[in-house]
């Protein structure tokens, strides 16, 4: 089960969220899931029939991460994309009980447009693109999200960050600027609260310990 939980969250992205927009019942699930992180847990009972496709896409996408080779990271995107359509289609094919929030899909826009623009995005410029007054911006993801805008926006540079850190011999000032921060203090102080380390000894643990 924690094998599937990472698989999910890291091939979660916002080309995902834009695919899903048009589902609000599980996109409500996943965003909240990735970008709220309660620490009560929460999910959706999916009954699947005879259909053994789910089954066979999730073994495939866990033999993907357990087995890394060329392409994986890749290839488990695709398994993962798979495995939610299937889902999305047990969820249409299912009786319904309740009606889902409308406002969920313009959640998921919202972090689709801040994941793609993550290093220069602001308030405002997000606000003037979605036709929301910068305050009612503020509520919407705070509302949904638990977050406020800063806090989301910082969260994405940092995901990025640690992607550079992981993946590339890049100095960590130079990572810095790449993501968007111009202070080098400021984004030592933001990545340490969020991964209670710094940018060099994450990098050096997933170095020893390398991850797709």
């Amino acid at each position: 089960m924690q094998e599937i939980l990472t698989l999910y969250r890291t091939s979660i992205h916002a080309l995902h969220l834009q695919r899903l927009s048009g589902n609000d019942l599980l996109t409500d699930f996943f965003v909240n899931s990735i970008y709220q992180q309660k620490k009560n847990s929460r999910y959706i009972l999916f009954s699947k029939g005879q259909d053994h496709r789910l089954k066979d896409l999730i073994r495939q996408a866990l033999w993907e991460y357990s087995h890394p080779q060329l392409c994986s990271v890749e290839a488990i995107n695709s398994y993962m994309l798979l495995i939610f359509t299937e889902l999305l289609r047990m969820y249409h094919s299912s009786p319904k009980t309740e009606e889902p929030s409308l406002k969920k899909a313009v959640v998921s826009d919202i972090l689709a447009y801040m994941e793609k623009n993550y290093q220069s995005i602001t308030l405002e410029q997000t606000a003037e693109k979605f036709h929301f007054h910068p305050n009612h911006l503020t509520r919407v993801l705070k509302n949904n999200l638990g977050k406020t805008f800063i806090e989301l926006s910082h969260q994405l540079k940092i995901k990025n960050a640690c992607t550079l850190l992981e993946n590339t011999d890049l100095t960590i000032d130079l990572i810095a600027n790449k993501i968007g921060y111009s202070n080098i203090a400021f984004f030592y102080k933001a990545f340490k609260r969020i991964h209670g380390v710094t940018p060099a000894e994450y990098r050096k643990r997933n170095k020893e310990s390398p991850t797709l």
